[in-house]
């Protein structure tokens, strides 16, 4: 069943991304409600963070919070996620949810399975750091471009500043002057709202670079859960591009973590692909892993009557865009 609020004390290493306050922080940003789907069997729980949206008249869907929520189990049986995940397309189907689409977590979520109303799809790899080592063995690591720019970039005067509250709207003219470079979709930009909310919460920690005549020139919101740290929002400004400041950000919670049981998660490439920036953070480490999605058509007939307007192929193919009857 769906719920608003549910127990989630009794789930070892909760991420970040999964918890009731950022569920609905996303929420509210997308214009739907924040649920957790919770399945229960004997001692095993499974559980899923969504948020519900209505497409129109009775139907809903249902779709992640932006970042790795993915689901919680409390059995990490490949069997009883399958049946969590069974018993989760009925309970939809049976309440006029039509689609849902799950973020995966890279780290914690162990499933590969496809049929035609389910598709597990691959969006190439993220790039991460295990932080259990000291710093100098870490930072050995690091290609020799990024060791030379960071020593550089030091030389020169660029240091970190902590950013608080009052550094917002810095940190949204670097941001959105970042994604509108990148002609990011309108997905990708926020209210300022959403992030003086992230910045009330303690796991977030807000950074900057400052050039050597003290502009902020490149930001990050970072996100630390108990064993994650998630590269969850950043930008440059173009006039420093060359510089790339932002290593000093990603060398600084590298080595402010060193000798941890911590991983950081640097994230991949645009759209999953190994382009410029996935190579720029393959920089920092070799570390990599598969991230996927789930896209789970849970009323074919009314999906297939809401995409009407769509080739038969495109239909067919929920690898793609999906929900297709939200492609715009």
């Amino acid at each position: 069943m769906l719920f608003e609020n549910i127990e989630l004390n009794n789930f070892k290493n909760l991420e970040f991304y999964q918890k009731p306050f950022y569920l609905r922080m996303e929420a509210e940003k997308i214009g739907g409600i924040a649920l957790y789907y919770k399945y229960e069997s004997e001692n095993a729980t499974f559980v899923i963070p969504v948020i519900k949206r209505l497409i129109e008249k009775d139907y809903y869907d249902l779709i992640s919070p932006y970042g790795y929520s993915g689901f919680l189990s409390n059995n990490d049986s490949p069997e009883f996620i399958m049946e969590g995940i069974h018993h989760f397309d009925n309970y939809c189907k049976a309440n006029n949810i039509i689609t849902s689409f799950i973020r995966l977590h890279p780290f914690n979520n162990y499933i590969f399975l496809e049929n035609k109303r389910i598709a597990q799809v691959l969006h190439g790899r993220v790039i991460f750091f295990s932080l259990n080592q000291n710093y100098d063995e870490l930072y050995s690591f690091y290609s020799s471009n990024h060791k030379r720019g960071i020593k550089k970039l030091q030389k020169r005067g660029f240091n970190i500043k902590q950013g608080d509250v009052s550094d917002i709207r810095e940190f949204i003219t670097i941001y959105n002057h970042t994604m509108e470079r990148l002609d990011a979709k309108e997905f990708y930009f926020f209210e300022e709202d959403y992030y003086v909310a992230l910045m009330k919460n303690e796991k977030c920690k807000l950074l900057f670079v400052e050039s050597p005549d003290q502009k902020l020139c490149a930001a990050a919101f970072f996100v630390i859960s108990s064993e994650i740290i998630q590269y969850h929002l950043g930008g440059t400004l173009t006039e420093f591009l060359q510089d790339a400041p932002i290593k000093l950000l990603f060398d600084f919670i590298i080595n402010s973590h060193s000798n941890s049981n911590m991983k950081f998660n640097l994230g991949g490439g645009l759209g999953g692909s190994e382009d410029n920036l996935y190579k720029f953070k393959e920089g920092f480490s070799n570390e990599k892993i598969k991230f996927s999605t789930l896209r789970i058509v849970h009323n074919q007939d009314v999906y297939n009557n809401l995409t009407s307007n769509f080739d038969k192929e495109d239909r067919k193919n929920i690898s793609e865009f999906f929900p297709l009857y939200r492609k715009k």
